[in-house]
């Protein structure tokens, strides 16, 4: 992976993770700030308890820099909180891509073409974005995984460097292929194997689970994943392959072998992970002819030494002026800009942090049943209710805010009849976060529904919980609004529960801050 496309995946998860630490290190060690190491132990290594945000807003803390960087680090975190006071009014994109510039990203690009492998990352991030957030981390791994660096468009014609891949299709006089002696990537242990064979006109499926802890894979396991692993030798076979048809006059193979020593014998061997191990028969007795007769010293260990030296941004370094016709014709002062943004962004942020906390509460107590939980009880789990906030990235000046709008849903849900009836113990077939797969509209979805059960007359009751705030008259109103606006989703839950229960299916809404219910028949 590019060292840009690096830092820029570190300011990603730091901006949607704001407890991330290993992506704050990483940001404040990227050249746009570019802390030393012993700069980041300084500020981090003590206080564990804190966000590397929050120690970056700690005065007593950034006195232990040197001037120097305190004054980036100070930099740093002023622009990327001016914009993270701004995040609701953006997509994930522009959020990202906008802090990147204000940082000085595209000043710290070493090549010309870094700049186009960069609008790539900012496209996928534009692509799989959800309300300006990322559903799962994963998916944006494995998209930057899927993506190539862009050929150097002002290189010459002398040289050329890109992946077997890209080289696919085309032809050149001389090809070299380093680093064949490197292992492939190890293929981890996945949670479900499955393999899909013809036989006798038809195909089967085979399915095996990973294996449990402390017991060893079952045979079935063994065989798919010893298929999967044939698969992948094939396949590397033939990526060397097309490498190796890409040659018009020379064809250059470069790569290593291990040394090992049996019975006095010394002879060299190829990891059989690697490409050099699809061309070993041949290539062989070249490597031979040039091992030595014995080996020095073999337990003696390298030591590893790591390089300090830190790329980074020259002190002073500040964002071109715009020109003249670009400029705004007024510009906002700071303190009127958050004075404008502040309800919205409580209204953003902090609010879905919130409603993850009281999904929590709400499971916890129906779990633990109802007779274990008064007020008394909401006050003495603040402490818990303020570790969940603070691992989800509300702020510290936003905590007590939030605190109180949890402990209200809580209480409001507790001495609200119909919530009490709700998380009641009394209804058969009682689940919370109930994870559900099926068909709809001929698609296969996936959905996790908070509150389900059987009630007295043989109904399936389908909850969802929303911790919506209304600050108007007409509370009615409002809660007819949000019927209809998710209407749809829990129409998707009762047809994916209809494959489960054939008797009449109830949707509801409940909202604990309002003590807000809607109720109706599946269509």
């Amino acid at each position: 992976m590019r060292p840009a496309i690096q830092d820029l995946l570190a300011l990603t998860r730091a901006w949607l993770y704001p407890a991330d630490r290993v992506a704050w290190l990483a940001c404040l060690r990227a050249p746009w700030c570019g802390l030393s190491l012993q700069g980041l132990y300084l500020l981090c290594h003590e206080h564990k308890q804190k966000t590397v945000m929050e120690c970056l807003q700690d005065a007593q803390l950034m006195q232990q820099l040197s001037k120097e960087e305190r004054r980036r680090a100070e930099s740093f975190i002023t622009i990327f909180i001016k914009a993270w006071n701004e995040r609701q009014r953006t997509g994930l994109r522009e959020a990202v891509e906008s802090l990147w510039c204000r940082l000085g990203g595209p000043a710290t690009l070493a090549e010309h073409n870094d700049l186009q492998d960069c609008d790539a990352y900012f496209s996928l991030l534009e692509k799989i974005e959800t309300g300006g957030s990322i559903e799962r981390l994963e998916e944006l791994l494995e998209g930057v995984d899927e993506l190539y660096a862009a050929p150097d468009e002002l290189a010459g014609q002398q040289l050329q460097v890109m992946t077997i891949h890209k080289a696919k299709g085309l032809e050149f006089d001389h090809v070299i292929l380093p680093g064949l002696g490197r292992s492939t990537r190890i293929k981890t242990d996945e949670l479900l194997v499955w393999l899909l064979r013809e036989r006798d006109g038809s195909e089967d499926l085979i399915l095996a689970p990973i294996r449990e802890a402390g017991t060893q894979p079952s045979p079935v396991y063994r065989y798919i994943n010893n298929t999967d692993k044939e698969k992948q030798r094939y396949e590397d076979q033939r990526l060397l392959y097309v490498a190796s048809t890409r040659s018009r006059k020379t064809l250059h193979l470069l790569g290593h072998a291990r040394l090992k020593e049996e019975d006095g014998d010394v002879f060299c061997e190829a990891d059989g992970r690697s490409l050099l191990a699809c061309l070993w028969p041949s290539v062989m007795d070249v490597f031979q002819q040039h091992c030595p007769t014995r080996i020095d010293n073999p337990d003696e260990k390298t030591a590893i030494v790591i390089n300090q030296e830190n790329r980074r941004l020259a002190t002073g370094w500040q964002l071109p002026e715009l020109p003249v016709d670009m400029q705004p014709a007024t510009v906002i002062p700071d303190e009127v800009q958050a004075e404008l943004v502040i309800e919205f962004e409580w209204a953003g942020e902090t609010i879905k942090h919130i409603g993850s906390v009281v999904h929590r509460a709400l499971q916890w107590i129906a779990e633990e049943g109802l007779q274990q939980w008064d007020v008394n009880r909401v006050v003495d789990e603040q402490a818990s209710f303020a570790i969940a906030l603070q691992q989800l990235g509300v702020p510290s000046e936003e905590m007590q805010r939030a605190l109180n709008q949890v402990s209200l849903a809580i209480n409001n849900t507790l001495q609200d009849e119909r919530g009490r009836w709700i998380l009641s113990d009394a209804h058969a077939r009682r689940q919370n976060e109930y994870a559900i797969t099926g068909l709809f509209q001929d698609t296969v979805v996936n959905a996790v529904l908070d509150r389900s059960f059987i009630d007295d007359k043989g109904c399936c009751w389908i909850v969802d919980y929303k911790t919506s705030r209304h600050e108007g008259t007409d509370i009615d109103g409002f809660l007819d609004q949000e019927q209809e606006r998710y209407r749809e989703q829990l129409q998707m839950y009762g047809h994916l529960m209809r494959q489960l229960h054939s008797g009449p299916i109830m949707l509801a809404l409940y909202f604990p801050l309002l003590q807000g219910w809607r109720a109706w028949p599946l269509d």
